[in-house]
């Protein structure tokens, strides 16, 4: 179960998720800010699994495995919440004949994105704790997994919201589209009406990013859900399933088919998968655009103003070199000054020297000494 593309595409994908974040947050996006967080949380979860238990299942970690388990739970309802919440928008957008929204508006249109997107994954998270027989099992080179009984309880508390959210995401989606295709002539003018910050471009990157999701997520979610719903286990309650909650399984990688059937492998390698590829969709569609582009454009050049260290240039550098030269009047009679032969300069030295006087001659108005200065580059 040693999967080195998966860690490999993990780590990456935890990373590119983040780099259109900044655009979506001066652009008040919130159902697709809080989608990158879900994103990003299931890829470090991912990745982090797959690097510490490659070749281990050692529970030395236990409070990451908690947080990793209810990750792993609850992101299939919160990708297909997401697709829901922006469908959701794209759609009020296309049928809408306002022409802006009052603040209120916008404050209950937040309210519901958080709604959608937070708060019901994070129930579902919660609710699974009621079917959780244990508190984790540590598989190698899987990682954490979560213990869920097959019973009618855990279909309906955790396994069927995923697929809801999905089918009324499918809703959304086609009323956008088709109020799209009513209205495609005038649809650039309907957006800047609107006020709700999109161009035509970015209004079909995220119908193509929340369709995508469903694309992707609504085959697997069924997948699970049939999977799970065969061969139900018997409910005895909530006290007896909990009773040897503590224990935790270990599992080394030659063992799994004892504790896994071969549809569970499969969905476990696939619901791997599932993060890393919504990552990589989701930097095609808003990592590689001008604004993108743009802003890492900025990001660079503050690097460079803050951390980059100016080198000496291998350039040829020009050094100035000035000199004096006097040049001789028109209608005087000049005396050049005594040389080293005059003074008896013998060997650098002076000795007994006699400097002849140079007789002054009266300066006249008008007449003056001119003075030659020379600048020699090198």
């Amino acid at each position: 179960m040693h999967d080195a593309a998966l860690v490999f595409f993990s780590g990456i994908a935890f990373v590119l998720v983040l780099l259109p974040l900044p655009i979506h947050l001066r652009a008040r996006n919130y159902a697709v800010i809080i989608n990158i967080f879900w994103l990003f949380a299931i890829n470090l979860v991912v990745f982090i699994n797959s690097v510490h238990f490659w070749d281990d299942s050692t529970n030395d970690i236990p409070v990451f495995c908690d947080i990793s388990v209810k990750v792993n739970t609850g992101i299939g309802t919160a990708v297909a919440a997401c697709s829901l919440s922006i469908n959701r928008r794209l759609a009020a957008i296309a049928a809408s004949r306002h022409m802006s929204m009052t603040q209120r508006q916008k404050r209950i249109n937040v309210a519901i994105d958080i709604l959608i997107c937070v708060i019901c994954p994070l129930i579902v998270m919660a609710l699974s704790y009621i079917p959780q027989a244990q508190r984790f099992i540590v598989v190698e080179g899987i990682g954490c997994a979560v213990g869920l009984l097959r019973s009618l309880p855990t279909i309906f508390l955790v396994y069927i919201w995923p697929v809801v959210f999905g089918a009324i995401s499918s809703i959304y989606g086609l009323v956008a589209v088709r109020h799209f295709l009513a209205r495609r002539l005038q649809f650039q003018t309907l957006l800047k009406n609107s006020h709700s910050g999109l161009s035509t471009g970015q209004y079909f990157r995220l119908m193509a990013l929340a369709n995508i999701e469903l694309l992707v997520g609504m085959p697997l979610n069924l997948a699970v859900l049939i999977a799970r719903s065969q061969k139900l286990e018997q409910w005895y309650g909530f006290s007896y399933l909990h009773e040897n909650w503590s224990y935790i399984r270990e599992v080394p990688a030659s063992a799994i088919d004892l504790y896994y059937f071969d549809t569970g492998i499969a969905l476990s390698i696939l619901t791997g998968w599932f993060g890393p590829m919504l990552a990589v969709f989701f930097f095609v569609f808003f990592g590689v655009t001008d604004d993108a582009v743009r802003e890492y454009g900025r990001w660079w050049s503050w690097f460079r103003s803050k951390f980059a260290s100016e080198k000496p240039s291998s350039a040829a550098r020009y050094v100035p070199k000035l000199g004096t030269a006097i040049a001789r009047p028109a209608g005087y009679d000049w005396q050049d000054p005594p040389s080293a032969k005059d003074l008896d300069i013998e060997n650098g030295d002076f000795v007994h020297a006699t400097v002849p006087a140079v007789p002054r001659e009266p300066l006249h108005p008008g007449r003056g000494v001119s003075v030659r200065v020379d600048r020699q580059i090198f």
